[in-house]
């Protein structure tokens, strides 16, 4: 993760980040390289930060 951002409000806080992945396949050996965003959704229970939703989109790397 690089560029992260966080904000809190009150009982609820979220944080939004760029990500990179690179990885190879190892059944057939494909390099699969992407970037793109995630974004966490967290709530104070029982004074503990849980994250309750999450979501990320992302695109695969143009040479």
């Amino acid at each position: 993760f690089s560029n992260i951002e966080t904000h809190i409000e009150g009982d609820f806080a979220w944080a939004l980040a760029d990500v990179e992945v690179r990885a190879t396949v190892r059944k057939d050996g494909r390099v699969i390289h992407n970037r793109g965003y995630q974004t966490f959704l967290f709530r104070r229970i029982d004074d503990v930060w849980k994250v309750v939703h999450t979501h990320s989109s992302s695109r695969p790397v143009k040479n």
